[in-house]
């Protein structure tokens, strides 16, 4: 599964006027009782502050999420077709919170989620630059 996200990372990137949307993915070495690993990573990311706490939500209706994130990001029609069956075919699929300062601010500019599947948690970061 990472190996197809990550040849979906070089090709995702879209452009509208000054606002370029792009997606990275990160294997995670975590677990559900620990998100250290994913705390370092979105600070790394700039997307959280030090400060902030993360949690995981289970998405209910990980198609209906995806899809709604395809059409914000611009993706073509393959490459949505393409996350869609990453995320049909996923153990588990989580919506990254946090709180603090970058709750309401780094969010804006990325939408974060987690595939579970086969022990492994991979981040799926789409996020926007001006």
């Amino acid at each position: 599964m990472l190996t197809e996200l990550k040849e979906l990372e070089k090709k995702i990137a879209y452009e509208e006027g000054q606002l370029s949307f792009f997606f990275a993915c990160d294997l995670v070495p975590m677990s559900l009782s620990d998100l250290v690993p994913l705390k370092e990573i979105l600070v790394k990311n700039k997307v959280i502050a030090k400060d902030d706490n993360v949690s995981l939500t289970t998405i209910d209706d990980p198609l209906t999420d995806m899809g709604g994130i395809c059409r914000e990001w611009h993706l073509d029609d393959e490459i949505s077709a393409r996350l869609l069956h990453i995320v049909q075919k996923a153990d588990c699929y989580y919506l990254v919170r946090a709180d603090g300062t970058y709750s309401a601010y780094g969010y804006l500019w990325s939408e974060c989620r987690i595939v579970y599947k086969d022990n492994e948690f991979i981040l799926l970061e789409f996020h926007i630059c001006d």
